[in-house]
Formats: C-alpha cells, sequence, structure tokens
C-alpha cells in the first residue's frame, strides 16, 4: 500500500511512549516521512541533536509553542500548536527568519500559550479563545477533557487582555 506525507510525532506525555534522538532519525530517513515533530519534555536539546544530525530534516517543535523561541534558536522549521495563535505564532517564526524576533511580543504571549498546556484543561482552554474570537459556538468540552472553573476563565480573560493590550509590542 502506498502512503501519503507522514509527520512523525514525539509526545510522550499524550503516547507515554518517548522516541529517542537514533528512533528519530532513523523514522525520518523512511521514505514518505516529510517531518517530525518533537513535543517531550527535553524538546529542545533533542530538537538540537536531531538538526545536528539530519541536516536538512524538517523539524517542527508543539507543546502549545511555550519553548517556540528556544526551538527556532536551534534549529526547528516552526512549531504545531494548537489552533487559537496560529497567525501570532506564524508572525514569530517570519520575523525570526529575518532575524527580527519580537521578544516582547512573545514574552507577551508566552503566559497563554502556558495556560493551555495544563492538564485536562487545554482543550478548554483553546475552545475558550476560539469562541472569544467568534470562531466556535460553545465553550463546551467533552471527556476527557475539563471544563474550566470561573477562576481559570477570570485568569485567561486577565491574560487575554494583558496579550491583547500588547498589540503595539
Amino acid at each position: 500500500a502506498e502512503f501519503g506525507a507522514v509527520v512523525v510525532q514525539d509526545a510522550p506525555a499524550a503516547t507515554g511512549v518517548e522516541m529517542s534522538v537514533e528512533l528519530l532519525l532513523d523514522l525520518a530517513a523512511l521514505p514518505g516521512v516529510v517531518a517530525l515533530k518533537i513535543e517531550s519534555p527535553d524538546a529542545v536539546a533533542k530538537l538540537e541533536q536531531v538538526r545536528a544530525a539530519s541536516g536538512g530534516a524538517t523539524l517542527f517543535g508543539g507543546r502549545n509553542a511555550v519553548q517556540l523561541h528556544d526551538e527556532l534558536l536551534v534549529g526547528a522549521n516552526g512549531t504545531m500548536p494548537a489552533c487559537e495563535f496560529t497567525g501570532e505564532l506564524s508572525r514569530l517564526v517570519g520575523e525570526h527568519e529575518v532575524g527580527q524576533f519580537n521578544e516582547a511580543r512573545w514574552q507577551a504571549l508566552l503566559p497563554l500559550l502556558v495556560f493551555g498546556t495544563r492538564p485536562r484543561k487545554g482543550w478548554a482552554v483553546h475552545k475558550f479563545v476560539l469562541h472569544r474570537l467568534e470562531l466556535v459556538p460553545s465553550v463546551g468540552v467533552r471527556f476527557p477533557a475539563e471544563k474550566l472553573t470561573s477562576a481559570e476563565v477570570a485568569e485567561l480573560e486577565a491574560a487575554l487582555t494583558a496579550w491583547e493590550s500588547a498589540d503595539d509590542v
């Protein structure tokens, strides 16, 4: 059977399996594998090692882009985050590519990215932001996700307001 393009994802928090650098390099060499997405706790070091050993492999970070700047500095091509901040993250990657990474904008966005990594709450955070942007009709999530508490909603609203007010940074 013939398969399309494959992106190998090293996501031990989701799968319970962490891939070694050697395994990732072996997988990257297989026909049809077009990229590696590395989002292990040691993603920056692992990306750096894979970049050094593989040369031209297409590498993406993950974990909701909380380490984007460091990942880019060690050779990642970009990130594959949740969907609510893709425009802003694309802008930051583009700025990095021309040597003008906006550290202040990155620092303003970072609390929101970290918020989205809370165990069992990430999906609710993503839905909340998308709902606030009027892109989805509700903030409802289904099991195994957990809905946000009123305190978390207030905290998220404050972080969103702070990020929006940093638009001129």
